[in-house]
């Protein structure tokens, strides 16, 4: 049995390297310069007291975890991306492995983990270098409900109140790693909720509540360190609104949680106004939606399957009430959308005629082509960024020596007509943008302040006076001083 367990993990292991390989020495680019820091190796705990001068977010063990990597590879990206890639393999087989202990068929466990391991919603927290957050938070979230979930079924056995802890240690872990964590704090709630509804007894609401607050202190300590040690204000883009917003952040996450085809090319698609390619993108997510749905109504497991959407639902609410949402923010609650889809999927099938079941394997295939070309797709974007960020970066470097003390760089953007999106497709000198602080760093200077504006910015706002402008000019463009 335990040769079994770890050859399904060294297969998982195999197969999340051949997937995501092409994407391993995507270097650094935009906002992955925030966690860029001179002497590093003074650094490694420096912020858990200290605040990032960079970035207006507390991620203490993400700060920690790249300034120790940048002490000893320098901007090396490969160590960074492996350390991503193998905590989201690790993530993958915690679904596997919960599947099977929850008394889920091996198929349905199969399903889930490939989801999870394939599914191109996952590209960016994978392959960025400034997402250890996103996807160890998720670990850790998901740990954390594992264990909570084995002593609340297993409240007399000889383990004792040791599963209970561990639960309590790897919610404050996934807290330190990144804000959003804040989303499993709802999830432990329902856990002790679920439990309370399958006792049928109200009496025991108390103590479950009891066994509630400890998570509770654990979120609000973190929130008042937090409070304690940031001063600088969020980013404009993540403010909290409750509006139309709500409703338009849940599509959006929802879409790019279960369509097959890259959210990159959906998104041009709109832009382009290109109606078969939206129209697929929207047949396979109610496919998938489709078959999750019907297989569950037909599973004898349809009150996990319940169980599991709600999670995914409440783990995202810190993220649904932001201003701006990113398709990252989806990876919290991607484990828990896996197994409904396994669940649901294996249904369908062991359930199903011979055709359907044909019908079943033909799409899965499909399914998995589409969403391992995304993920393709997305990460020849991300390393065309990053080539281009490095190349850029050492053209502007001899500028910089002309900006006089406490002055200004401005990069000027030359006017582009596309769209861009995300981290995926960025122009001109964007790739700096939210990791303007790289320069001062490369010029080892702290004096001057960066600025990265489009040409038709410049019309309504003026640079300080004595301000260093550079553009870009030819094909291939080249950085070079402007008077605009």
């Amino acid at each position: 049995m335990l040769k079994t367990k770890w050859t399904q993990f060294l297969i998982l292991a195999i197969a999340g390297i051949a997937v995501y390989s092409s994407g391993l020495m995507n270097p650094y680019y935009a906002d992955d310069y925030k966690f860029v820091f001179e002497s590093p190796s003074t650094k490694i705990f420096h912020f858990f007291t200290n605040e990032n001068s960079n970035a207006a977010w507390y991620r203490p063990i993400e700060a920690m975890v790249l300034a120790a990597i940048q002490s000893l590879f320098g901007l090396n990206p490969v160590p960074v991306h492996v350390l991503v890639l193998a905590f989201h393999i690790a993530v993958v087989s915690c679904v596997m492995v919960f599947m099977e202990a929850l008394g889920f068929s091996t198929l349905s466990a199969t399903i889930a983990s490939v989801f999870m391991l394939v599914s191109q919603a996952n590209a960016l927290a994978v392959l960025s270098m400034d997402t250890i957050s996103q996807v160890g938070g998720t670990l850790f979230g998901c740990l954390a409900l594992w264990f909570l979930w084995r002593f609340l079924e297993k409240r007399k056995s000889p383990q004792g109140i040791g599963p209970y802890l561990f639960s309590l240690a790897m919610f404050s872990l996934s807290l330190w790693m990144k804000e959003t964590s804040l989303g499993f704090l709802i999830a432990v709630g329902c856990l002790f909720i679920f439990k309370v509804i399958e006792q049928k007894s109200w009496t025991n609401l108390f103590h479950q509540v009891k066994l509630f607050f400890p998570f509770v202190l654990v979120a609000i300590g973190y929130l008042l360190v937090r409070t304690i040690i940031i001063s600088k204000e969020p980013d404009a883009r993540y403010t909290i609104e409750f509006g139309f917003n709500l409703i338009q952040n849940l599509f959006m996450l929802a879409l790019a949680a279960t369509t097959a085809i890259s959210s990159v090319s959906v998104f041009q698609a709109v832009q382009n106004k290109e109606i078969t390619l939206i129209v697929l993108a929207l047949l396979t997510s109610m496919t998938l939606v489709a078959t999750m749905m019907f297989g569950a109504w037909k599973s004898e497991k349809k009150k996990e399957s319940m169980a599991l959407l709600i999670l995914a639902f409440v783990i995202l609410l810190p993220a649904i009430v932001i201003s701006h949402v990113s398709e990252l923010y989806v990876y919290s609650a991607m484990p828990f959308l896996s197994c409904a889809i396994g669940i649901g999927s294996a249904s369908l099938y062991q359930n199903g005629k011979q055709v359907l079941r044909t019908g079943l394997l033909i799409v899965g295939v499909l399914f998995l082509v589409l969403h391992v070309t995304a993920i393709q797709n997305k990460a020849s974007f991300m390393k065309e960024n990053g080539k281009r960020a490095t190349s850029l970066l050492h053209q502007v470097l001899p500028h910089v020596s002309q900006v006089p003390e406490n002055g200004t760089l401005v990069l000027v953007n030359p006017p582009v007509h596309e769209p861009e999106y995300s981290v995926y497709v960025m122009h001109g000198l964007n790739v700096f943008r939210h990791g303007e602080n790289i320069f001062n760093y490369i010029s080892q200077r702290k004096d001057f302040k960066t600025y990265v504006v489009n040409e038709c910015d410049l019309n309504t706002w003026v640079p300080p006076e004595g301000s260093v402008l550079l553009t870009l000019q030819g094909n291939p463009p080249k950085v070079v001083l402007t008077n605009k």
